[in-house]
């Protein structure tokens, strides 16, 4: 979720709760806590093998959210910070660091969790006993109605005169109602996909209406990933996809099999990364027995299909970019080629 949703919705359960003001603080500041791997985003970046400090990785776990939380705690209670803070707002942020604000922004960031975990992709929530993320799948990666409306009411909850804790029951309760209506929405319409289109893994797009859906076919290794408009119930876009392709166009016997050929593929940094970020993986593996090889293309139909249904300036960018990844793997090597 955005920003302004991992702040609100803390800081309204914290007054069901009926904490103190400074304790409501505290558990925004918490719910805010796990996007501080935004700025820890160039480790994945420059060395892929520590993808799980990508965002909604490491920070995004249920073990290592407690440090995050605290580490920002312990930031925004330092003199300077509540003092320019409370410059700007109108809020008197007099926090204090201990055990009991440590565990309600660590609360905090457990409801950012939460609240990630409804998006599409989802956090690594239990890292690190498994990298796996887990996701929900109703919103997309944030909603722009919850993001826009978030911004007006944290700017009024800033900004409001003469400012207490108890004038802010009111806008929180309007977003609060709104992400109850929109979730109970977007459940109900998504259990409306599966039912018609008989399918088992259904993917939201930024309209409410439309999502990707996972159609199997008769044959377990295909599938069709389906752009579903649910208001007309008709089809906007579809194509068919083979979990594994496997090509050998002279016949000549490989040096290894497939399977380990793509044993050794998988243990290629940017392939781990690669597979991370991507809830399915389709394998296209080509025998070049000219050159004793084989190549072995990643892919990930939901970002290949959202693009070609949807095309845009940009859709010449990296293969990376469009959903896929490219290996070669030869009798004393291997490379990322692509």
């Amino acid at each position: 979720m955005d920003f302004f949703t991992n702040a609100l919705i803390p800081l309204g359960i914290a007054r069901l709760l009926k904490r103190r003001g400074d304790e409501q603080l505290a558990m925004a500041v918490g719910g805010v806590s796990p996007d501080i791997d935004f700025a820890l985003a160039w480790i994945s970046t420059l060395f892929p093998q520590y993808y799980i400090f990508s965002h909604r990785g490491i920070t995004h776990s249920i073990v290592f959210s407690v440090l995050t939380s605290t580490f920002c705690l312990y930031i925004f209670t330092r003199a300077w910070v509540k003092k320019n803070f409370k410059k700007r707002t109108k809020i008197d942020a007099d926090l204090k660091f201990n055990s009991v604000t440590i565990a309600i922004a660590y609360m905090g960031a457990l409801c950012h969790l939460a609240l990630d975990y409804m998006t599409t992709y989802g956090p690594a929530l239990f890292y690190p006993f498994t990298n796996k993320r887990y996701a929900l799948e109703l919103f997309f990666y944030s909603s722009i109605v919850l993001t826009v409306v978030g911004a007006i009411i944290f700017y009024i909850i800033l900004k409001k005169k003469k400012m207490s804790w108890a004038r802010i029951n009111m806008p929180l309760t309007v977003f609060f109602v709104l992400v109850l209506v929109l979730t109970g929405i977007r459940a109900g319409v998504k259990m409306d996909v599966r039912a018609t289109l008989d399918s088992d893994q259904e993917y939201p797009t930024t309209n409410i209406f439309t999502w990707w859906v996972i159609k199997p076919t008769s044959d377990p290794n295909k599938f069709y990933v389906i752009e579903y408009d649910v208001r007309n119930h008709k089809y906007r876009y579809s194509r068919e996809f083979e979990y594994l392709s496997v090509s050998n166009e002279d016949g000549k016997l490989p040096f290894i099999s497939i399977d380990d050929a793509i044993r050794r593929s998988d243990e290629f940094a940017q392939v781990q990364k690669f597979r991370w970020n991507a809830p399915i993986i389709c394998i296209d593996a080509s025998y070049d027995s000219q050159n004793v090889s084989w190549v072995i293309r990643y892919e990930n139909p939901l970002t290949i299909t959202q693009y070609e249904a949807n095309p845009r300036p940009f859709n010449s960018m990296s293969s990376w970019f469009m959903g896929s990844i490219e290996t070669v793997v030869t009798t004393d090597k291997g490379e990322v080629i692509g």
